[in-house]
């Protein structure tokens, strides 16, 4: 991808691929971690997305050195993005089914965007204020419903919320940083940042990642999966829309997440679809979207 932003199409072409290789990452991550340790997981999946991301990009990064574009934001955006993202998601993921994190996942439209606005990055009116309302609260019923459930699964759904927070505040400022750093430069100091953070919380082991990928052909491809599309691919999709889109356009799309979820857990693994959750969720937020989308946004599409 170029430095230059993408057409509008274009971005939300990456939104879409985005939210599939997202919501399949749940169901990824799930299994995986049950024989690798969440920090050793999130530190594989930043270092190895984002030294890909740095051999493909090397002339992108070398420019932005030379320019001086390497700025001190990037370390917050990475610690948050990636490093304190990943290990809360973790966490959760091994105390809540993966529909309970795309359900949640409805809150990033909201708290990005609510974070835009505390930081100045883009302003809203009053229906968008009516949307941001109405979609947490719509996420916020959920977390109370999820509050009612016993032991792990309650713990492991607030460990997700503060996931999607830290990432919220983190698609905030990259937005903001976007105006002077490319999406792949961006992209690339984000994982290794959180990468880096993470390896060394798990005590710099990464033995258990080639353990599970020995296993056999599916561990190898799901753990190939986990370290490379979810991170290079989904990441840098993310940013390259983010550096065309508004936050909340860019972020909309988390809505497909629950219900994507589901349908994959369901196909692949025979897991239950979980209908009474997934549905009337998404559509409240939804409704919340539609709410929030910038009064050009119909304009934009007319000229795409």
């Amino acid at each position: 991808m170029s430095a230059q932003p993408i057409s509008a199409r274009g971005a939300y072409l990456c939104c879409a691929l985005m939210t599939v290789l997202f919501s399949l990452h749940y169901i990824a991550a799930r299994a995986v971690l049950a024989s690798v340790p969440p920090l050793t997981l999130g530190a594989g999946r930043g270092l190895a997305g984002g030294l890909a991301l740095a051999l493909i990009f090397r002339r992108q990064l070398a420019a932005a050195v030379k320019a001086g574009n390497l700025r001190w934001i990037l370390f917050p955006i990475g610690a948050l993005g990636f490093g304190l993202n990943q290990i809360l998601l973790f966490h959760g993921l091994m105390r809540a089914p993966a529909t309970d994190a795309a359900l949640l996942a409805n809150a990033i439209p909201m708290l990005s965007t609510g974070f835009a606005v505390l930081l100045g990055v883009e302003r809203l009116g009053r229906r968008q204020l009516l949307g941001l309302a109405l979609g947490f609260a719509a996420v916020t019923l959920f977390a109370l419903r999820a509050g009612a459930a016993l032991g792990a699964q309650r713990t492991g759904d607030f460990l997700i919320f503060g996931n999607i927070a830290a990432f919220g505040l983190a698609i905030a400022l990259a937005k903001r940083t976007l105006a002077a750093v490319p999406p792949a430069v961006l992209t690339t100091a984000m994982l290794l940042v959180g990468g880096t953070l993470l390896l060394a919380a798990s005590g710099f082991t990464l033995s258990p990642l080639v353990d599970y990928a020995a296993q056999g052909p599916l561990p190898a491809a799901t753990m190939a999966f986990e370290l490379l599309l979810t991170t290079a691919a989904g990441y840098l999709l993310n940013m390259a829309a983010l550096a065309r889109l508004s936050v909340a356009q860019t972020t909309a799309f988390s809505h497909f997440q629950p219900l994507l979820t589901a349908l994959f857990g369901a196909a692949l693994y025979g897991l239950p679809f979980e209908a009474e959750a997934v549905l009337p969720t998404t559509l409240a937020v939804g409704v919340a979207n539609f709410l929030l989308r910038p009064r050009n946004d119909s304009r934009a599409r007319r000229n795409l």
